[in-house]
C-alpha cells in the first residue's frame, strides 16, 4: 500500500532539505556514484 505526501519548501528549509537529502540520503544509495557539473544547469 503506496503511501504519498506532498509539501511546499521555501527559502531557507528548502536550502535545508536539499543539503540534507545530497549529505546524507544519497550517499547511502548502493548505485550513488557523485554529482559531476553535468547533473545541473548552472543556475
Amino acid at each position: 500500500m503506496p503511501v504519498m505526501l506532498q509539501t511546499t519548501l521555501r527559502k531557507q528549509r528548502a536550502y535545508d532539505f536539499l543539503d540534507r537529502f545530497m549529505k546524507l540520503v544519497m550517499p547511502r544509495l548502493r548505485d550513488f556514484s557523485g554529482f559531476t557539473d553535468k547533473n545541473f544547469d548552472g543556475q
